[in-house]
């Protein structure tokens, strides 16, 4: 069974960013196992996110502070400090 619907799964949701990060570490398109075929996608995503001031209720499925927070982390995708996998999900992924 086929579909026409495009599903994108490019990066992690809002709500559970972390508020914190790892300093001299920031995002790119490229990053991660699957950033050098994700690079395009991604940037078009944040593209958009910025011009929908970072994605309304209905896009990202949350309200309230929840809302504020998501969006808040969506405009700052670009170039936010990175969080260090868990060995656990490290070990889940394939990656060391």
């Amino acid at each position: 069974m086929t579909s026409n619907n495009k599903l994108f799964i490019l990066l992690p949701p809002s709500e559970g960013k972390a508020l914190s990060g790892v300093a001299g570490t920031k995002f790119k398109e490229t990053d991660g196992k699957f950033g050098k075929s994700l690079a395009k996608q991604r940037a078009e995503i944040i593209s958009a996110l910025r011009i929908e001031n970072g994605g309304s209720q209905k896009l990202l499925g949350v309200s309230g502070t929840h809302l504020l927070r998501a969006q808040q982390a969506n405009l700052a995708l670009r170039g936010a400090k990175l969080c260090p996998l868990a060995s656990d999900t490290r070990r889940r992924l394939g990656s060391s």
